[in-house]
């Protein structure tokens, strides 16, 4: 089980927090109601149909899951080409993880990762515009989303190989994507459901933050393994090997 593998829950709940940081989270009733061509007060008093919803936010989690993946597939392969550096580079990779974590805490402030840049998308109410919003949405980087999605390239690019980051990068994008998608579907419930993780957020934040510190600190010191021995105990007790054929 390589470093990457492991990191695939990392790369979800990374994802995850992306989603509930403060610069997605509030935006999500304009990005649905601009996807969707619907008003910004159907959509946030519950009244927009999830049928109009869920096709424009389908391909809009599909073009930012595209630039993602591409993102890993590349951080991989650059890694792969300096593969004689092993060691040095996964320290180097477990700093980096760790100062991401930090910043996603709000503990240190890393002014570059929070950089955007906005593309105007004028044609988000039709399919193929939806999707190239989701293209802009994953080439800006919107603010909040720069250290979750920092670490996760990070980790990607010491994957073994090009797939592995490729694979991480399509989890954080599941991650991500994925609440997007649950809000269109419930779209009745989404100002409850907002106003219960803004009321929880800085504790999601941190506790989302921690993980990215300890999984860096894993890196750093060339500890990995010990997730990998621990899940693979856990699959021996459950006999789970068997029954996945491995």
């Amino acid at each position: 089980m390589t470093d990457a593998t492991v990191g695939l829950p990392i790369a979800f709940i990374a994802g995850a927090a992306s989603f509930l940081s403060p610069c997605v989270l509030p935006l999500l009733p304009g990005y649905l109601s601009y996807m969707s061509g619907m008003s910004l007060e159907m959509v946030r008093e519950g009244r927009a149909p999830a049928r109009r919803l869920l096709g424009p936010t389908l391909l809009f989690v599909a073009g930012f899951s595209t630039i993602f993946v591409a993102l890993g597939t590349s951080a991989s392969l650059a890694g792969s080409l300096l593969r004689d550096h092993q060691l040095l580079l996964t320290r180097i990779a477990g700093v980096l993880v760790i100062l991401m974590g930090l910043a996603f805490m709000g503990l240190i402030p890393l002014p570059f990762l929070y950089r955007e840049k906005r593309l105007d998308m004028r044609r988000g109410r039709t399919y193929a515009g939806n999707y190239l919003m989701g293209l802009s949405f994953g080439l800006g980087w919107t603010p909040c989303i720069g250290p979750t999605l920092g670490a996760t390239l990070v980790i990607a690019s010491q994957a073994d190989r090009v797939g592995e980051g490729a694979l991480l990068l399509l989890v954080y994008s599941l991650g991500l994507g994925i609440p997007f998608v649950l809000s269109a579907l419930g779209v009745s419930r989404l100002t409850g459901a907002l106003t219960f993780f803004r009321r929880h957020q800085q504790a999601i934040l941190r506790v989302s933050g921690g993980l990215l510190v300890g999984f860096g600190l894993l890196l750093f010191f060339n500890r990995v393994y010990v997730i990998s021995a621990w899940i693979q105990r856990g699959m021996d007790a459950a006999g789970l090997e068997e029954l996945i054929g491995i």
